[in-house]
């Protein structure tokens, strides 16, 4: 009876646990078990971004994009604008080399002019002394050589009778109706030759036109309205 008491009392060696064993062991299991549920929800929470935080990062990748965009353009119009400004640059330096004589060369024509007035007024039936005529033969040869040197470096003379009036190249000093033969609008006298540097106007050709005679009206008439409002001012 006794021995039977005692192993009621005290569970059996078998398990090797006392009761106190059994409880932590027991509390353990839950713990770990609880724990272990919680920790591999924790683990998922930490892994994973939240919506608001992955929608934030989306959102600054493509504000990103955008303004690598931007700079990209940017940069693609600053470089073909300095490219123009690169050509413009050029074409000014070889234009500013091609016209450089332009100013000498307009300087020189009032040599011409002189020097073609002198020999126009020359006589031509040799009735001049031989001092005279040699001096006047001299003339002509410089005249030749001014012409020369200017035709050399792209001057050209321009103006005679017939050719169609252009009012680019032509100054028109007098018009006249068209006589039998003539073509309207055209040149029928010459009162100053023209000249041209390269594919520049140096000096426009001052001629007289030849218009139909209801041309010549309508301008005559013209003029006259323009001389009479500048009056009345």
């Amino acid at each position: 009876m006794r021995s039977i008491l005692h192993l009621v009392a005290r569970p059996p060696s078998l398990l090797g646990l006392n009761r106190s064993a059994i409880e932590f062991q027991v509390s353990t299991f839950s713990s770990d078990a609880a724990g272990g549920s919680d920790g591999t929800k924790a683990g998922t929470e930490e892994t994973a971004p939240p919506n608001d935080a992955l929608a934030s990062l989306q959102a600054e990748l493509a504000s990103t994009k955008l303004k690598l965009k931007d700079a990209l353009d940017s940069r693609a119009y600053l470089v073909a604008e300095m490219e123009n400004v690169r050509r413009i640059a050029k074409l000014d330096v070889e234009k500013a080399k091609q016209y450089a004589a332009q100013p000498i060369a307009k300087g020189l024509l009032l040599a011409v002019d002189n020097l073609s007035i002198t020999t126009a007024a020359i006589p031509k039936d040799g009735s001049l002394p031989p001092a005279v005529a040699s001096l006047a033969e001299g003339v002509g040869a410089t005249l030749k050589i001014f012409l020369k040197v200017l035709g050399e470096h792209g001057v050209a003379q321009f103006g005679v009778v017939g050719e169609k009036f252009n009012p680019n190249v032509h100054e028109a000093v007098a018009m006249l109706p068209a006589q039998s033969g003539q073509d309207p609008n055209t040149v029928v006298n010459v009162l100053g030759v023209g000249y041209m540097f390269k594919d520049r106007v140096l000096r426009p050709a001052r001629v007289t036109v030849a218009l139909k005679a209801a041309a010549v009206d309508e301008a005559a008439a013209a003029t006259a309205a323009t001389a009479g409002s500048s009056r009345s001012i």
